[in-house]
Parts: structure tokens; sequence; C-alpha cells
């Protein structure tokens, strides 16, 4: 959505996200092309003249399940997750941008040290039977 002028962004905003397979009649199914091992992002609104209050989009609440005679969002996300952030900082966007953002959490830091010291068990017991 472009919008002539500023959009002021409301405490408090929500976002009801569905997916569907098809338009005209609206028919609910997976969006195409999102891949839940992937991050990635969308400028849904982009204002000419800036965003107003754009702090307000960390405290938004994004919907996925059914709402308001949706189907709500059915592809699968995995343990990633939907956020708000005004645009900028994130390719092809700029600081006038709301971007939804689908994120992946990076893998704990717990994991990754486990992960390191199974491959240097590994490492090891090769050089033994060599």
């Amino acid at each position: 959505m472009v919008i002539n002028g500023a959009l002021t962004i409301g405490s408090g905003f929500n976002l009801n996200l569905w997916s569907l397979s098809g338009v005209g009649p609206d028919v609910n199914g997976n969006a195409a092309n999102v891949d839940p091992s992937a991050g990635s992002h969308w400028v849904i609104a982009s204002a000419s003249s800036g965003l107003v209050n754009p702090e307000n989009l960390t405290s938004s609440v994004i919907h996925l399940a059914v709402r308001n005679g949706t189907g709500g969002f059915t592809n699968p996300v995995g343990s990633g997750g939907f956020s708000l952030m005004q645009g900028g900082s994130l390719g092809n966007t700029n600081a006038n941008d709301v971007v939804l953002v689908y994120y992946v959490p990076e893998p704990a830091p717990v994991a990754l040290v486990a992960l390191a010291a199974a491959g240097i068990l590994v490492a090891a017991r090769r050089r033994r039977a060599a």
C-alpha cells in the first residue's frame, strides 16, 4: 500500500495475517514461496512523508490463527515468527516503509557448543583409528 503523506502508527496496532491460494473468490491455503527455514520480509506500506510513531510497531500483535472470518495463515512456520518494523535496515526498504518480517531464530549457543564438541570427538576418534 502506498500512502501519500505521513502514516501514523497507533499503539496496539494489530495485523491479521492469512494466506490465500487463490483470489476472486478468496480461497484459503498456503501462501506460495514461503520457506519456514529462511527469513524473509515484505513491505506492506510505504508513506511518502514518513512514519509517525514507528516505535509502536514493536508492540503490534500479528494474528496468524483464524480471525474475522479468515482461514488464518496456513503455512508451517516451524520455530520462526513474524514481526513488524520500520524499514531502512533491510534490503530494498527505506525508513518510510512498514515491513513484515519473518524471522528464524538462531540456534541456541548451547546447541552450537554441543555441535562443536561432537565434531571434536569425531575428529579425535578418527585420529585414534588411523
